[in-house]
């Protein structure tokens, strides 16, 4: 929005542009910045967003502000709203009735006849009949005569792109240099690393711990009212060593989650573990490799499928994983992730609480110590558990792997393959993730194979160094034991540290 602004700021300075009669037209994503763009600066005069609606990043819908308020700033200027027949009908239909919304606007000033929507006949874009509308409606407002005239769209050989190009190369970040969104993002998070995050002394601790977990539970989005769980045991399964339940719990009002609880068939109230993997609750060998050694040794598993995740994913497993550089921006995974913006949360914050509401669930059950439920994730899971075990002092102990080691990592490299879902606005402003695993302290934290921007596992000297913050508030809180990372080559090497890791307190 700021680089249209200037853009105008440039026209107003040109002796030969009448800065009186600005319009602004574009399609697409270009049609969204019109619709902005018009909305913020009075200076456009005409307004002819096409095919509007660009993808979710564009998009500056929140709680509170709607693309309507939006295009209800360009009232009473001139506005033509075009849509094709080619784009889908849903979406053609919600634009009319948004329009419908917007006229009442133009008619409660008097003034009905500034404003049309259009449906032109062919695909999405801007073709011919959208050019002749937009030329008739341009007519109409700033000729003499005040009135429609139809200008036919001339033909004209496109000339090729090197001719049109304002730079040598076509590209101004290869011809001028200068700042890329990617390069002020990294220098602003080295600011923020400036910043003294963690306490200098054990007496300021506890200071420390709460207005820290302030900062998380505000940046997540973590609501206070999740209502009733109303937990329904499906199917009951005897596996011979163990019982095997589904499970489905709601963790908030019309959010329910599907787990599989596994209990041992020995007497006696049992530790529990919460597991959380990326692929989904029994993707995989996570049963036989991780699941069962744990069952074996008297724990109680719950494998939980969060919200958006596995069973509860949009589309089959098989299809969930991104093939192109498109759907990694733009599927399910990541429209959850700008509508939960819009509503105020964070996907990490609703799945954090999903967690939560499982240890509410096994705490609730008789053959559940309540006093002894850790939380174990694989992956995005691995955050999602030490985010919960971060905000929520009843997990006893947490274990992360093959988890992102830290968003400096991020925000240092332009490539990365981690999914929106394990960010949140403003989260490094106010920490890392070495920040939420101390407040997980004095608790046992085991790390296992943290990975890097890439999914590469990470060296340990990068993950010493990486949480050294980590380790010193464990120093601070006199259990410098209880916090391990380890790197492990086997998924029974795994399970090993993770038994190891459960036998702390």
């Amino acid at each position: 929005m700021w680089d249209g602004i200037r853009g105008i700021d440039y026209l107003t300075e040109r002796e030969d542009v009448d800065a009186g009669r600005i319009a602004c037209t574009g399609t697409s994503g270009g049609g969204l910045q019109t619709e902005l763009l018009s909305a913020i600066d009075e200076r456009i005069k005409v307004s002819i967003p096409v095919c509007y609606g660009g993808c979710n990043p564009d998009n500056p819908a929140r709680k509170g502000l709607s693309i309507t308020d939006i295009d209800a700033l360009i009232v009473p200027r001139p506005l033509l709203m075009i849509e094709a027949t080619g784009d889908p009908r849903s979406s053609v239909l919600s634009k009319k009735q948004r329009h419908q919304e917007i006229a009442r606007l133009y008619d409660v000033l008097g003034e009905p006849e500034k404003t049309r929507y259009m449906i032109a006949e062919g695909p999405h874009g801007y073709i011919e009949s959208m050019y002749e509308a937009s030329y008739a409606w341009m007519e109409r407002w700033w000729s003499k005569s005040g009135s429609e005239r139809h200008i036919q769209e001339p033909i004209v050989a496109a000339e090729p792109p090197e001719t049109l190009f304002s730079t040598a190369t076509g590209e101004v970040t290869t011809s001028l240099g200068g700042e890329t969104v990617f390069t002020l993002n990294r220098a602003t998070a080295r600011k923020f690393r400036e910043r003294a995050r963690i306490p200098k002394s054990g007496s300021e601790l506890a200071t420390w711990h709460r207005q820290m977990c302030d900062k998380v539970l505000s940046r997540l989005g973590v609501g206070d009212d999740p209502g009733s769980l109303d937990p329904q045991r499906l199917i009951e399964i005897d596996k011979g060593a163990y019982t095997l339940e589904k499970v489905v719990y709601y963790s908030e009002p019309e959010i329910y989650v599907p787990g599989l609880l596994f209990l041992p068939k020995t007497s006696g109230r049992h530790p529990a573990v919460v597991f959380v993997n990326e692929g989904g609750k029994a993707a995989g060998r996570v049963v036989e490799d991780y699941v069962r050694p744990l069952v074996k040794e008297g724990h109680v598993v719950f494998s939980i499928d969060p919200r958006g995740m596995g069973e509860t994913h949009p589309k089959s497993p098989r299809d969930s994983s991104p093939k192109d550089f498109k759907q990694f921006v733009n599927d399910d995974e990541s429209r959850f992730y700008y509508n939960a913006l819009r509503v105020g949360k964070t996907p990490m914050g609703m799945r954090a609480t999903d967690v939560r509401r499982a240890v509410d669930y096994l705490a609730s059950r008789a053959e559940v110590d309540g006093r002894r439920i850790s939380a174990i994730g694989h992956g995005l899971g691995g955050l999602i558990v030490l985010y919960a075990a971060a905000i929520d002092d009843r997990i006893a102990s947490v274990a992360s792997t093959k988890s992102l080691v830290s968003y400096e990592a991020i925000v240092e490299n332009e490539i990365y393959t981690h999914r929106f879902a394990a960010f949140g606005p403003g989260f490094l402003k106010d920490f890392d993730l070495p920040e939420v695993a101390a407040l997980v302290a004095p608790r046992p934290l085991l790390l296992v194979n943290p990975v890097d921007h890439v999914h590469r596992v990470a060296g340990p000297g990068q993950v010493k160094r990486t949480y050294k913050p980590t380790a010193d508030v464990y120093r601070l809180a006199d259990r410098a034991s209880n916090f391990v990372a380890v790197h492990s080559v086997t998924a029974k090497r795994t399970a090993e540290h993770y038994l190891d890791h459960l036998k702390r307190r």
